[in-house]
């Protein structure tokens, strides 16, 4: 047999070779992509899980706070840090107003009914809008420029309110 012959069963060429490496290349591209994606969504996953708990905790605290307290001798407002820990982290407080749906307008206008239902109605959103309150717990995360805000919402009962039916 020839040389040339041998010489072109003996392997690969060196074209072969390049397009073997760069078609390697890329695929090695795209799975460290793939896994330093997978490593950021789990940094962020991890992040999220810490938040919840700080959330969580902090609410709870709140609310202890709150009990047995009436609302006037509540603070509308707080803010603070979760110190050293957590630097990148702050939270707030705020308690506001409840408001309370529009019960009489979801109500069927048959007048024989309507005018003691409806007084009956606008006492109780009134009686809700004066027994309850809204207090909002916000853990905020800042991530370079940017600010992440997760919040609770829960709803503080005045069970001593009387209600009034008086016009």
């Amino acid at each position: 047999m020839p040389y040339n012959i041998l010489m072109r069963n003996a392997g690969f060429t060196l074209m072969e070779v390049l397009i073997a490496m760069l078609i390697l290349a890329g695929g090695l591209m795209v799975l460290n992509n793939s896994s330093s994606s997978s490593i950021g969504t789990l940094q962020k996953a991890k992040k999220v899980e810490q938040i919840a708990r700080l959330l969580e905790s902090k609410m709870t605290e709140m609310e202890l706070n709150t009990r047995g307290k009436k609302f006037e001798e509540l603070e509308t407002s707080a803010a603070g840090d979760f110190g050293s820990t957590y630097p990148d982290l702050r939270w707030t407080m705020e308690i506001n107003d409840f408001s309370a749906p529009n019960f009489a307008s979801m109500m069927n206008q048959d007048q024989a009914q309507s005018d003691m239902a409806l007084l009956i109605l606008n006492k109780f959103t009134e009686h809700l809008e004066e027994a309850v309150k809204e207090m909002k717990v916000s853990v905020i995360w800042t991530v370079d420029e940017n600010k992440l805000e997760y919040s609770v919402t829960t709803l503080l009962v005045d069970y001593e309110a009387k209600i009034t039916m008086q016009q």
